[in-house]
C-alpha cells in the first residue's frame, strides 16, 4: 500500500481524535493501519469510524487475537490446500490457494460450513501477521499481500446455489474485516463456468478490490507473470518454479531445466 499523500495526513489528524476511547495499540493506531479504513470508505470519517469499530468488535466474538494457537480440524490442511511460498519484489506476502481443489460442497454437506469459514479467517490473520516488522523497498510499513487462486481441477457442482452463497458470505467478511489488505489477486486455470461464480460475487467487492483481480487465461503468460512476482526457488515446480518441497506440488513433479 502507498504511503499517505499530505492530503490523506491531514484526514488522518481528523480521524485519529474519534477513537481515543478504544485505546489501539500501536500498530493499530499507525497511520498506515488507519489509512486502510479511510481508504476502504472513500475517506468518510463516519464510515470509516463505523466500519472500524464494527471490526474490533467482530474480532472479539470471533477471538481472531488467538489465531496463533488455532488448530484447523487435521483434514483441512490436505482438503483445503494453499501455501504462504514466499514474498514478492515490495516484501508482501505471496499465498497460493489451490481453490479447485477446495470441496465447498463437501464442506457444506458435512455441516462445517462456519468451521470453513473460521479456518479462511484463520488464514487471513496469520498471513497479517507475517507483515510484522516487514518494509518495502521504499520503507514503507507493508500491509497487503499478494493471492494466486489456482482454479485447476475444480468440479462444476461446485457452482451450486448452497456454495455461491457460503462464498458471497467469505467475500462479505473479506471485504468487512480486512480493508485494503488484498494488493493484487491471480486468478489462473480457470474454467469455462468461472463467470457464474465470479458474476454472483460481483456486488459484494468493492471497486478497489475488483481493480486488483487479474483474470490470467494463457498457461504461458500465468507463468511468466508469477516467474516475475516471486523468486524460482520459491515458486513451486508445479507452476513453473524451483521450489520441489512446496506441498502444493503433486508428488511426480519434476523441475524443468
Amino acid at each position: 500500500m502507498s504511503a499517505p499523500t499530505p492530503e490523506e495526513i491531514s484526514v488522518l489528524t481528523k480521524f485519529r481524535p474519534r477513537l481515543t476511547d478504544l485505546q489501539l495499540n500501536e500498530e493499530r493506531n499507525s497511520d498506515m493501519d488507519l489509512l486502510r479504513w479511510l481508504r476502504a470508505r472513500e475517506y468518510n470519517l463516519d464510515r470509516a469510524e463505523d466500519m472500524l469499530r464494527k471490526n474490533l468488535d467482530w474480532r472479539k466474538i470471533q477471538k481472531l487475537d488467538d489465531a496463533d494457537n488455532y488448530q484447523p480440524p487435521p483434514n483441512f490442511i490436505d482438503d483445503f490446500p494453499y501455501e504462504l511460498i514466499g514474498f514478492d519484489r515490495e516484501n508482501c506476502p505471496v499465498v497460493i490457494f489451490q481453490s479447485g481443489r477446495w470441496d465447498y460442497k463437501g464442506a457444506i454437506n458435512s455441516g462445517i460450513r462456519e468451521e470453513f469459514l473460521r479456518f479462511k479467517e484463520m488464514i487471513s490473520e496469520r498471513i497479517v501477521r507475517t507483515m510484522r516488522g516487514k518494509i518495502t523497498s521504499e520503507g514503507i510499513p507493508v500491509t497487503q499481500f499478494v493471492s494466486i487462486v489456482d482454479m485447476g481441477q475444480i468440479s462444476f457442482r461446485q457452482t451450486s446455489i448452497s456454495v455461491l452463497q457460503m462464498l458471497k458470505e467469505e467475500v462479505s467478511r473479506f471485504e468487512a474485516n480486512y480493508p485494503e489488505r488484498l494488493k493484487a489477486t491471480y486468478v489462473i486455470n480457470i474454467p469455462w463456468f468461472f463467470s457464474i461464480a465470479m458474476n454472483f460475487v460481483h456486488p459484494f467487492l468493492t471497486k478497489r478490490t475488483l481493480e486488483k483481480f487479474n483474470i490470467l487465461k494463457d498457461e504461458t503468460q500465468w507463468k511468466e507473470v508469477l516467474r516475475e512476482l516471486v523468486s524460482l526457488e520459491d515458486l513451486p515446480v508445479i507452476y513453473g518454479g524451483l521450489n520441489a518441497k512446496s506441498r502444493l506440488n503433486p508428488s511426480d513433479a519434476k523441475i524443468i531445466e
